[in-house]
């Protein structure tokens, strides 16, 4: 049975980011915001491009696009080393995916896939059709398009090669994440909550015993309503830690990574979104909901989500 959960805020406002563009100082330091995860509504196209189509095959009769999962198994990712999608061998497909988490233009697919500008953008097309990107318009024409992943990208970024797993041992994972779940939101030394969490995909169809993984869709906020006062607590927590990074960038991303790396505990089994799971599929179960946890500290009711 679904069931609806907690609402927490996406449009970026009391951040100290959200809606700005180019470089901003943080403790003296310039960031470029293109850099910076995204907040803020998806557009509405974007839920058309997620629904169920008609096989897109490209020109070598290799499969381009999640055409062959039933509706509401997005997340489903279950592909081999030797596939291509969309004409791209699917460990650089996934790489590619992993690279666009955070909306950037042309020049990344460039440097991903070793291309030219113009034969980069063919594949780019390519997979925002089979609905594993989609184009945001930022109204700066002088940056040209951008494309982002949607949760089918995500769920390629973080594919296995691996092989299928049982519903029991589906069953025993999301057990234990629901377990590292509560220890986390009763952590008074994190900067995040795990607001909520969803299951989705192949996991809700009780007459499917082997899976391709478990997709979980997260929901993140911060513990923090003031941008500024977040970064430099997220800078003195990766120092506490023992963690440095080559680049400044990624200390603002540490806390949400850890997250993520906790909740697998090193499962490849394990997959992980941090899409709004409604937006783009009405099949999904609510497993977790801070508010029903009586141990959790409670993040702030306008808590920005961190993706």
């Amino acid at each position: 049975m679904t069931r609806a959960g907690t609402a927490a805020r996406a449009d970026g406002s009391g951040s100290g980011l959200g809606g700005m563009a180019g470089d901003v100082a943080i403790r003296g330091r310039r960031v470029c915001l293109d850099l910076l995860p995204r907040a803020g509504p998806r557009l509405s196209r974007e839920a058309g491009l997620q629904r169920r189509r008609a096989a897109v095959m490209n020109g070598d009769g290799h499969y381009c696009g999640g055409a062959t999962r039933p509706r509401g198994m997005e997340g489903m990712m279950r592909v081999s080393k030797d596939d291509k999608i969309c004409g791209v061998p699917a460990p650089t497909a996934r790489r590619l995916m992993r690279a666009y988490h955070d909306d950037h233009t042309v020049e990344v697919a460039c440097e991903v896939l070793d291309l030219d500008r113009e034969a980069a953008q063919v594949p780019l097309v390519a997979l925002e059709a089979a609905g594993y990107l989609r184009r945001v318009e930022n109204g700066i024409a002088s940056s040209g398009s951008r494309w982002v992943t949607t949760i089918q990208g995500n769920a390629l970024a973080q594919a296995s090669f691996g092989k299928p797993i049982s519903r029991a041992t589906a069953d025993r994972h999301l057990a234990q994440v629901l377990e590292r779940t509560r220890a986390y939101n009763a952590d008074p030394s994190r900067l995040l909550t795990i607001s909520e969490i969803a299951v989705f995909g192949s996991y809700l169809d009780p007459a499917i015993d082997r899976l391709g993984d478990l997709d979980l869709a997260v929901i993140v906020v911060r513990r923090d309503t003031d941008g500024n006062r977040y970064v430099d607590k997220v800078l003195a927590y990766a120092q506490e830690n023992g963690r440095s990074f080559g680049v400044f960038i990624e200390h603002l991303f540490w806390p949400l990574r850890e997250l993520r790396m906790i909740l697998k505990n090193r499962s490849a089994a394990i997959s992980i979104t941090g899409e709004d799971i409604r937006k783009l599929t009405d099949r999904y179960e609510i497993v977790y909901v801070v508010g029903d946890d009586p141990a959790a500290i409670p993040p702030p009711p306008d808590a920005m989500v961190e993706r």
